[in-house]
């Protein structure tokens, strides 16, 4: 078996069961899990005030087609298309394609350019084998980007997920733990599971250890984010209550369409709970809770 074939029959491996939601990993996937925390929460000090990035993918990525693809703006709100709110807008997804010469004209549509002008942050690709180079771009209301974009970064679609049926269970190899390891998680970051809920942490999870500070990214699933000041239609704004020992310590409303958010936190054991809510408060859907620990 070539190497390439190996790469592909362990990445096919892990399509058996749910990702983010997945509660019976064994130690050796926990192992693998905990060892990207620093990947998904750190702060990094060297951002610009405003940027945007991909929330699940990194340049060189390996992945399985149609895989997902996360959003991340920091300093700016999502906000809806033709819905014009200062310091918001929505994204766009160049796939195999340069930044726009003219960067104050309205971007095309086409499969080059993807639009999300519904305040979605999140879309699955479906992109054939080989390498395809990917960049976000963040957009005002009239579709005219603002010059906030990510860097270019270059995903290699390795198989299509509909060869993966007769796939094993997902499985990280002790004897060659590095290798396994970051081909799981590679695709466990990836994979399009359904999450079942309005709203959601991309990089969060059930019973997590963090080093304060840290960063908190929310996705949503079925509706799309707007800012709290606009009334729109299936969309909504993030509301964080933080409990510890059953007890409310800390409330934050991201009125302005933001996607994510840094806490600092004492060391100790902390509820999150996270609830999508329309532009008068109302909840929307159920709200997501998860338990972490913050380490001394």
């Amino acid at each position: 078996m070539t190497r390439c074939m190996i790469v592909i029959t362990i990445l096919l491996s892990s399509l058996a069961s749910p990702a983010w939601a997945e509660s019976s990993w064994n130690e050796l996937e926990q192992r693998c899990w905990n060892s990207y925390q620093a990947k998904r929460t750190s702060l990094s000090y060297e951002l610009s005030l405003s940027e945007v990035r991909f929330a699940n993918l990194w340049d060189g990525q390996r992945v399985l087609s149609p895989f997902k693809v996360a959003f991340a703006v920091r300093g700016m709100g999502v906000t809806p298309a033709k819905v014009p709110v200062k310091n918001t807008g929505h994204h766009h997804l160049l796939v195999n394609q340069d930044l726009p010469a003219n960067v104050r004209e309205d971007l095309p549509f086409n499969d080059n350019h993807r639009h999300f002008g519904k305040g979605q942050t999140s879309t699955v690709l479906d992109l054939p084998p080989g390498k395809h180079r990917l960049r976000l771009l963040f957009a005002d209301a009239d579709h005219v980007p603002f010059f906030v974009y990510s860097r270019q970064i270059t995903v290699e679609v390795l198989a299509r997920r509909s060869d993966a049926k007769a796939a094993q269970l997902p499985r990280v190899i002790p004897d060659d733990f590095v290798k396994s390891c970051a081909l799981w998680y590679e695709n466990l970051v990836t994979r399009p599971d359904p999450q079942g809920k309005p709203a959601y942490f991309l990089n969060l999870r059930e019973g997590d250890e963090l080093s304060s500070p840290f960063r908190l990214m929310m996705g949503v699933e079925g509706y799309g984010v707007c800012s709290a000041d606009a009334k729109v239609e299936n969309t909504g704004h993030f509301a964080l209550d933080l409990l510890q020992n059953g007890r409310p310590v800390q409330k934050w409303v991201l009125r302005g369409g933001q996607t994510e958010m840094d806490a600092t936190l004492a060391p100790g054991k902390y509820t999150l709970n996270l609830q999508l809510r329309a532009s008068d408060g109302r909840p929307l859907g159920i709200a997501e809770t998860v338990s972490f620990t913050v380490k001394k």
